[in-house]
């Protein structure tokens, strides 16, 4: 499964490393499941691929996952779509028409709209606000003493690495877990956070950047005050 440009940590695959992946997967002929979800969200001087544009031999055993809830803003709505082989397509919907309901007929419609209407103004728009927000966040976090700047290459979140908390002793002799950090400073800073615990780093923090830039200066500000404190 490859997920670029990733969730959570905003990396973006290059060109080769795309390459070499559909190499190595075609040569032990394993199937690949790859997510561009964020693909409308590659920041400078980072280009978001398609795997396929790198290797077309392995159309037939790559699967694209893709959703209109980032690129259109619709993140509640839920809704994208699977491209691939025919009947490996054909045995995903006889499997997710017995598990799960489909997506709402308001998000159908929309989006019907959308795509018939060709105006891509409002996805521009969202595109120059994001990028927009990252470089100032990226500004304010810069402040952050014991974390590096995250590289935030894609997508629209801050990953933060907090393991130069985790050399440091906690303040009553106890193990540090990251989780301190989450449920203490950044609780009492009034600002939500996902512990990258949520994906098998227990040294993580993720912020989404993906709001108002008064509402994302607040916050970051408070974020790093209080990170800075802890230390």
């Amino acid at each position: 499964m490859v997920n670029t440009p990733n969730n959570p940590t905003g990396t973006v695959y290059d060109r080769d490393t795309l390459a070499g992946i559909a190499e190595l997967a075609t040569e032990r002929k394993l199937w690949i499941i790859f997510d561009e979800c964020y693909g409308a969200f590659a920041h400078p001087p980072h280009t978001h691929h398609s795997i396929l544009s790198m290797a077309p031999q392995a159309r037939d055993r790559t699967l694209i996952v893709n959703s209109f809830s980032k690129s259109l803003a619709l993140t509640g709505w839920r809704i994208g779509y699977i491209a691939g082989p025919k009947t490996f397509i054909s045995a995903v919907k006889a499997l997710q028409t017995r598990t799960t309901s489909n997506p709402n007929v308001i998000a159908q419609h929309a989006l019907v709209f959308h795509l018939k209407s060709d105006d891509s103004a409002f996805e521009l728009g969202l595109q120059r606000h994001i990028s927009d927000a990252r470089t100032l966040g990226l500004s304010i976090l810069s402040k952050l003493k014991l974390v590096p700047p995250p590289a935030a290459q894609g997508g629209f979140s801050f990953y933060l690495d907090l393991s130069g908390f985790q050399r440091r002793p906690a303040a009553n002799g106890c193990e540090f877990h990251p989780d301190d950090i989450t449920d203490a400073p950044l609780l009492n800073a009034g600002v939500a956070t996902v512990s990258g615990t949520a994906f098998g780093d227990s040294s993580g923090l993720r912020l989404s950047y993906g709001i108002d830039l008064e509402s994302l200066v607040k916050g970051l500000r408070r974020v790093t005050t209080n990170l800075n404190e802890w230390t």
